[in-house]
């Protein structure tokens, strides 16, 4: 047996000792990362705006960013792959380049079908926003 194998068993061994002897602990690692879910360009001629999910994926919390112009948010509906409705108590003022805080969804992952948002100009005449909602795998 090369001296490479030799080695390689000779860990594998090592390994399957700790093992059963119970003094090793394994750490499962689940990596999160943030997708896009969709996004709107905000018409500050009307007060409503809606996101069609796009993607597959179920998430397990969203959050909101908002570019371009300064947004008061004052109600958001998320509805869910199954009918079921989320409005999570958010009202924010979201200052160009700002996000709000993660909103965890209720029940675990669930899948997104569309979210709807009410809104308006922070600064009337301040620009367009673009509303961005980004979803926790």
């Amino acid at each position: 047996m090369s001296g490479r194998n030799l080695s390689l068993v000779a860990t594998t061994i090592a390994c399957l000792g700790v093992l059963s002897g119970g003094g090793c602990r394994s750490t499962v690692v689940v990596e999160s990362r943030w997708d896009e879910v969709g996004s709107l360009l905000a018409d500050f001629n009307t007060d409503h705006g809606q996101i069609d999910a796009r993607g597959e994926g179920r998430f397990r919390a969203i959050r909101i960013d908002a570019a371009g112009a300064d947004v008061e948010m004052y109600d958001v509906k998320a509805t869910f792959g199954n009918g079921e409705v989320f409005i999570p108590s958010i009202r924010h003022h979201f200052q160009q380049g700002s996000t709000s805080r993660v909103i965890e969804l209720p029940g675990g992952l669930r899948h997104i079908k569309k979210i709807e948002f009410w809104y308006k100009a922070a600064n009337p005449g301040g620009g367009q926003a673009r509303i961005v909602v980004w979803g926790l795998r």
